[in-house]
Order: C-alpha cells, then sequence, then structure tokens
C-alpha cells in the first residue's frame, strides 16, 4: 500500500522537500522527486538540483538535513545544504492535539503553509510537547504540524486517510519495509483517543525517520503505557537505513 501523490497543476513558488543525508545516503529519494514534481518541477531541473547538493554536501559535513526549494520564477530551483549535529535528533516524541481547525491551504505541497505550521508547533513546544496533532473536520487525524502518524494495532501498521494531508516519504518506505515482512499495513480513520489505545504509536519524519510516540495529550500511549510487545522502532528505523540509496550513484545515473 502506498500514499497516492496529488500532481499540482503548475509551479507552486516555496514548495520544498528536505530530508536526512548521512554522509552521502537518503531514504526514499524517488519520494522526494515526486514531492518536488507534485510542486511543479520537472525531472531534469531536481536532476540539476541534487547534482549541485552532492558537490555542496562534500564539504558540509558528514550529517545533513538539505533542503530543495523551488523559487519565485518557474524553473529556479536553490538548494541549502543545512550541517546538523547528532543531537538534533530524536528517538521519543511527545503529541497534543491542536485546538483549532487545520488551516493549511496546501496540504498536499510541502512549503506553502510553513508560516501556520511553524506556530502551531511552537505552541506544542511551549505546551512541553514536540508537535501538535492536525484534525480534518470529523475530527480525525491528518497529521502534525511537521510529522506523519501511525499506529500498531493487532500486529498491522495502520496509517491515517491520505487526505488533507502531505504523502510522507519516510511513511512509503516503512510501508514498503513492512510489507517485505509479510506485515500487514492498513488505512483507516485514526483520532487522538484510538491512538491512546494503540499497541505502539510512531511519528515518521524525514528528519528523525521514526520517532516513539510516549504520550498524546499528557497520557502515555503504546510502550510507555506497558502495550503489547510490536515491532521495534529501532529494527525499522535500521531496516529504512539499510536502504538508503546513495546520492552520488543517483546523480551518476541521472
Amino acid at each position: 500500500m502506498t500514499t497516492p501523490w496529488t500532481a499540482a497543476p503548475a509551479w507552486v513558488p516555496g514548495a520544498r522537500t528536505s530530508f536526512l543525508l548521512r554522509g552521502s545516503a537518503l531514504i526514499n529519494p524517488d519520494g522526494h522527486r515526486r514531492r518536488l514534481a507534485a510542486a511543479g518541477a520537472d525531472q531534469a531541473a531536481i536532476t540539476t538540483a541534487l547534482t549541485e547538493l552532492r558537490t555542496a554536501a562534500a564539504d558540509a559535513g558528514p550529517l545533513l538535513f538539505p533542503q530543495i526549494l523551488l523559487g519565485d520564477a518557474p524553473g529556479m530551483l536553490s538548494i541549502d545544504p543545512r550541517p546538523i549535529t547528532p543531537d538534533r535528533l530524536s528517538a521519543t516524541a511527545r503529541l497534543i492535539t491542536h485546538p483549532g481547525p487545520d488551516q493549511r491551504t496546501r496540504p498536499h505541497i510541502k512549503g506553502p503553509d510553513f508560516p501556520f505550521q511553524t506556530a502551531v508547533r511552537k505552541a506544542a513546544v511551549r505546551a512541553g510537547a514536540d508537535d501538535a496533532l492536525l484534525l480534518g473536520p470529523d475530527g480525525t487525524i491528518r497529521e502534525t504540524a511537521f510529522g506523519t502518524v501511525v499506529a500498531w494495532r493487532d500486529g498491522a501498521l495502520v496509517s491515517a486517510a491520505p487526505v488533507g494531508r502531505l504523502p510522507s516519504t519516510t511513511e512509503e518506505a516503512l510501508i514498503a519495509a513492512a510489507e517485505a515482512d509479510g506485515l500487514r499495513t492498513t488505512t483507516a480513520p485514526l483520532t487522538p483517543a484510538e491512538l491512546r489505545d494503540a499497541d505502539a504509536v510512531w511519528l515518521l519524519s524525514a528528519l528523525h525517520t521514526i520517532r516513539e510516540v510516549t504520550h498524546v495529550d499528557g497520557a502515555p500511549v503504546g510502550l510507555a503505557a506497558g502495550r503489547g510487545a510490536t515491532p521495534s522502532r529501532g529494527s525499522f528505523q535500521q531496516r529504512l537505513w539499510a536502504g538508503a540509496q546513495d546520492l552520488r550513484a543517483l546523480t551518476d545515473r541521472d
């Protein structure tokens, strides 16, 4: 099962993608290509940006969180290598529910709604959490301000419905790995209450890959609540990185 990608009809200034680059390895580069293409970038421009990133990354350090950004004029892509240190990465997360409506106007494109998303996450951090759940009008979870939520329930990996949310490159890679292990994956409406009853809850993002959610709205969830055994976050984290692709090979291929 994969999350459908919604193509934008034209160039979207301010759209972007970002990913963790360890040495020269990244997870699901094709997913990031699709994300940029959905905002109007053509494959030749994307390849040029990746090639420029490869050159810049060689001198930028061993751990990067680069961003590829669509400029104001069609065809203009810029890169920012953004070196980071290992202490920027975490293995756990606490979530709260955003108390207001999801005000994003283009949730399927990464970037245009960053001012709203940033404000939501800052409010969550002030409240002692790491991120906040964004809900649809029906009260079901779309995603967090800057991440994708999945749950383990009765041995199955459950994703939120792919409506009103950004297609997740990490989720796509995780689903492929789970299905390769013979595990069941499914899509179903998820609510904050259902997360509190799940066997495990993971927060996915390109920066942290997989984080174990320990609390939702202050209540312990998953392992923190003493739930039953579930697939190991650490083992899947290793699996995804074992399947990462080399940026050098990608640009040589293209």
